[in-house]
């Protein structure tokens, strides 16, 4: 890849007394860029971390022993990064066991590599560094775990009643004529006899002749009919008139709230109500809870002013702020074609929303300006402020799911109490969706994702063997038994157009081919491609069969990585190569890695020689399949 020569101030001259001062300077210069405090925080973080390390190794240079003063132009050959990690892993400063989670390590590499690469763009170090891959980030603790198919059941065998509940507040009571005028009450005999069965507040049923009778609720539910006019209403002092109801209700009966809920009402629309329908949205939306608490009442449109389809507005202020999730990708499959589902994810979101708007269609007047633009609205039912109107927050979301798992007795997989968080749900969304066969890159849309390594971290490791994952293994391995079969019986090189497949390997400009005339079907499908004649969509060669890298390809390899990045900055711009460019580019520093196909010295020659090299049939290798 070119440079383009920019003109800097100089950079500062490290000494004894400051020996890593290029460092600091580089790394301010990077931090000047940003504005979010989360990413300032992170270089900063970064730079103390890569100081350590220059501290305790001397970028394993023994010179730096006797003069510590760190150049960079010398210390960030090819090699830096790879140094860096050699450091992580010979220390315990990572992961379960050191003093950084794994998420914050990765965070910091990255931020670490990102300088070297603005110290390279900006000609403050003549070599580009070569990337290594850091091992997958793992979450140390539960929160932020995809919930396991047994604990999702489980939830879910609780929730779905609670969410029938709160659906059926919608509908009109419907009165049932059981039961008698509790308050009349015979002065002589005895409440077991026949006669008195049906009298008082603990009316007597039999449900047969031959057993003893059992309290029934039905006198209960006649007085809230025909007295309480089927409003539901607690002890608060204007309702007074009806304390011998409450009275009996908690005495008798379990409690008002319990009585009130196996009859299918409710006084107010409390997180009891709510919280059941929050839950459905996060489980179908995979929306992170900032996410969620921010939806406004008229966060789901109908029709996006471009494409005429469904979509969901909300608010990720980590991520840019505002944001559009196309709730049709939820019903797509990876071929683009629906998914046959008995009901479309997109209506299904829709419904749970438009519920959520009804029920708390009357609280809106109540709440005041600032709050009633929010969807979820609910009515305080404690002591002090009861029936008040406010929006859920995170104390009432942690509060209600640690209840649920102590009433229920929630199990997590380990048989410890269930981590219940409404985080958790992000990932087994994002999971679920891999592994029903949707395509990486739509699951980075549904995220609000600007990086696909974001959104890989979210899908659960123990989940993550999916058509997508299984087609790049398969694609590596490939690529890698192809060069040991070369190995073994090395092939000439074709020099003429009858040249015989198996008996020569034919040049291509990304690498080399073992068979030009049978290409994936992929392109056999295209409508540009005949049969018989030799493939020439060349974008397609590390995800074709006939894939063969010798070591005189590494230096375009190199070159064509260097210009897929370069494209990739603007991605926005090409919309439609882009996926097909992160494809490949995840391929890349894959194969591109030490000692993966070639040995470290042999990618070091590569790189340099590429350092200047422009790949410039890049635009040619889009292949766009179905033209």
């Amino acid at each position: 890849m070119s440079k383009t020569i920019e003109f800097h101030l100089p950079i500062p001259e490290p000494s004894f007394e400051n020996p890593y001062a290029q460092v600091d300077w580089v790394f301010k210069e990077k931090l000047s860029l940003y504005k979010k405090k989360d990413t300032k925080a992170n270089y900063k973080g970064a730079l103390a971390f890569y100081k350590r390390f220059l501290q305790e190794t001397n970028n394993y240079n023994p010179l730096l022993n006797s003069d510590p003063r760190f150049y960079i132009k010398d210390g960030w050959d090819v090699m830096a990064l790879h140094k860096v990690k050699q450091w992580i892993q010979a220390t315990n400063i990572g992961g379960t066991e050191g003093y950084l989670t794994s998420h914050t390590l990765t965070n910091m590499f990255s931020a670490i590599r990102q300088t070297m690469e603005y110290a390279y763009e900006h000609n403050y170090i003549n070599r580009p560094v070569i990337n290594v891959q850091m091992p997958t980030a793992v979450r140390e603790t539960s929160l932020h775990t995809a919930y396991s198919n047994k604990e999702y059941t489980a939830i879910f065998d609780v929730i779905s009643p609670l969410v029938q509940f709160s659906k059926g507040l919608l509908r009109p009571y419907c009165r049932t004529g059981r039961g008698r005028e509790p308050r009349k009450v015979y002065r002589k005999g005895n409440p077991s006899d026949e006669r008195n069965l049906g009298l008082g507040w603990a009316c007597w049923v039999r449900t047969s002749n031959c057993e003893e009778p059992v309290i029934s609720d039905d006198n209960m539910r006649w007085y809230f009919e025909n007295v309480m006019g089927c409003t539901p209403v607690v002890g608060t002092p204007e309702n007074k008139k009806h304390k011998a109801f409450f009275a009996n209700a908690t005495n008798i009966h379990g409690g008002l709230h319990t009585l009130y809920r196996k009859w299918g009402v409710s006084p107010l629309i409390d997180q009891d109500v709510l919280m059941p329908l929050a839950v459905k949205l996060v489980s179908e939306t995979g929306l992170n809870v900032e996410s969620l608490l921010s939806l406004k009442r008229d966060c789901f449109k109908e029709a996006h002013i471009l494409t005429g389809l469904p979509y969901l507005e909300y608010e990720k202020p980590r991520s840019g702020g505002e944001k559009e999730l196309h709730v049709m990708l939820y019903d797509k499959a990876e071929d683009g074609e629906f998914m046959a589902l008995k009901q479309r994810q997109s209506q299904i979101i829709s419904k749970t929303i438009k519920t959520i708007l009804k029920l708390t269609e009357p609280l809106v007047n109540l709440a005041n300006e600032e709050d009633r633009k929010h969807l979820l609205l609910y009515q305080s039912n404690a002591r002090h402020g009861y029936g008040k109107v406010q929006v859920i927050n995170n104390k009432v979301i942690n509060n209600w799911t640690s209840r649920i798992v102590k009433d229920y007795d929630l199990r997590g997989s380990d048989s410890k109490p269930l981590v219940f968080t409404l985080t958790r749900f992000r990932p087994t969304k994002f999971t679920e969706m891999v592994t029903q066969g949707y395509d990486i890159f739509d699951i980075m849309a549904v995220a609000g994702h600007k990086s696909i390594t974001t959104t890989l971290a979210y899908i659960d490791n123990l989940k993550s063997t999916t058509d997508f994952h299984r087609r790049i293994q398969r694609e590596l391995t490939i690529i890698k038994e192809n060069k040991r079969a070369y190995e073994r019986k090395p092939l000439p090189i074709a020099t003429t157009a009858n040249a015989n497949p198996g008996q020569f390997i034919f040049k291509a400009p990304v690498c080399h081919c073992k068979n030009p005339y049978d290409p994936p079907d992929v392109v056999k499908n295209s409508k540009s491609y005949h049969a018989g004649d030799a493939c020439t969509f060349w974008n397609m060669c590390l995800q074709c069969e006939n894939v063969l890298i010798t070591e005189m390809n590494l230096p375009k390899l190199f070159a064509y990585r260097n210009e897929i990045r370069r494209a990739l900055s603007n991605v926005n711009e090409i919309p439609r190569q882009g996926e097909l460019y992160k494809k490949i580019l995840m391929i890349l520093d894959e194969i591109l890695l030490p000692d993966v196909l070639f040995p470290q010295e042999r990618l070091e020659w590569a790189a340099e020689l590429a350092r200047d090299a422009e790949f410039e049939v890049l635009d040619t290798f889009i292949h766009h399949a179905g033209e």
